[in-house]
């Protein structure tokens, strides 16, 4: 797809799922790719303003276009944006040409193509609708979509199934933290990976793993923690817990900051402590991914957090996690 074709095509994801339309076509594809965009959006004032209004109102005339144009503009500008909205369907890098895409001027004259197949748009819910369809027909074309079973688990960038399962294999679980392969250059292992079982008051939790990195200068830190857990209810109770504990917290100083979802679910945090004649800052992610939640701890010394190197990481060890929910060996690298 040329940037353009790929714009519209997330335009029709996120307007299907703000409207509450998207299960009945393929919730699988649709949620992994909107959460993807509603991230990467999340990051800029333009942004985060383009989707509060789709949020309000979906089919307000003018919404979708500017959603577009926005989606256009980052798929342009930031190439691993688009990469990643490509692995989040399971989409080739370059798909044929002939899955073109035009969502015509105004609602109730438009028309939307894809390849062979051209949908009349209609005002008001039924347009979309309409587009969340042919956002099934484009990857059914592409060779994509193979079944679409119950469960509502995204698709992997292989084109398998992303599952959500226990990590019972000690291998995948200590292998969910980052190694030396998987940090950018010029990082450090500050620690070995360590992964510990559970013996007592576990609530579902099966092992705890940790590993800390630092920069080449050692001044920045970072710090993976993570635990999974026999299932999603589980880890989605033990994510809940370590949120409603740190937004409990205050001796830190600790404060809600906006960094866009990672995984299923997560909540991030900065702070800065005055020690005298400077400031410390430092953040915090916390993250739930199926049945695996994470900590991304990061400090930063007397420089201010680098929102994007905290985003980078936490994508990390939400990406290792899912693979090892998928069987496979955690192989994601951080891209800064």
């Amino acid at each position: 797809m040329e940037s353009a074709v790929l714009a519209a095509w997330v335009t029709a994801v996120l307007t299907g799922l703000a409207s509450g339309v998207a299960g009945a076509t393929t919730t699988a594809v649709a949620a992994q790719v909107g959460r993807v965009a509603r991230e990467r959006l999340g990051l800029d004032e333009d942004g985060r303003q383009a989707l509060e209004r789709l949020d309000g109102d979906p089919a307000a005339p003018g919404t979708a276009d500017e959603l577009r144009a926005r989606l256009l503009l980052l798929i342009e500008g930031d190439p691993d944006f688009a990469h990643r909205i490509r692995q989040a369907a399971g989409l080739p890098a370059a798909p044929p040409a002939s899955n073109n895409i035009n969502i015509g001027g105004n609602v109730r004259n438009g028309v939307i193509t894809i390849g062979p197949v051209t949908i009349r748009k209609s005002p008001g819910v039924v347009a979309v609708a309409a587009l969340v369809v042919v956002v099934a027909l484009s990857l059914a074309l592409n060779g994509v979509i193979h079944t679409v079973e119950g469960d509502d688990s995204p698709w992997s960038s292989g084109g398998g199934r992303n599952r959500v399962a226990a990590v019972t294999d000690p291998t995948l679980a200590k292998g969910i933290a980052p190694d030396l392969r998987s940090m950018p250059s010029g990082w450090n292992l500050k620690s070995s990976p360590e992964l510990d079982g559970c013996t007592e008051d576990c609530q579902g939790r099966l092992a705890k793993g940790e590993v800390r990195v630092a920069d080449s200068a050692g001044d920045t830190r970072i710090s993976f923690q993570y635990a999974t857990f026999d299932g999603a209810e589980t880890a989605e109770t033990g994510y809940g817990k370590v949120v409603d504990g740190a937004q409990r917290t205050v001796n830190n100083n600790l404060a809600p900051m906006s960094l866009g979802t990672v995984g299923d679910a997560s909540s991030a945090f900065s702070g800065r402590t005055y020690t005298g004649s400077e400031y410390q800052y430092t953040a915090v992610v916390y993250l739930r991914v199926g049945t695996v939640i994470g900590r991304v701890s990061y400090d930063g010394g007397y420089k201010k957090v680098d929102d994007g190197k905290l985003l980078a990481f936490a994508r990390l060890l939400a990406d290792r996690a899912q693979q090892a929910q998928n069987g496979e060996q955690p192989s994601a690298s951080a891209v800064l």
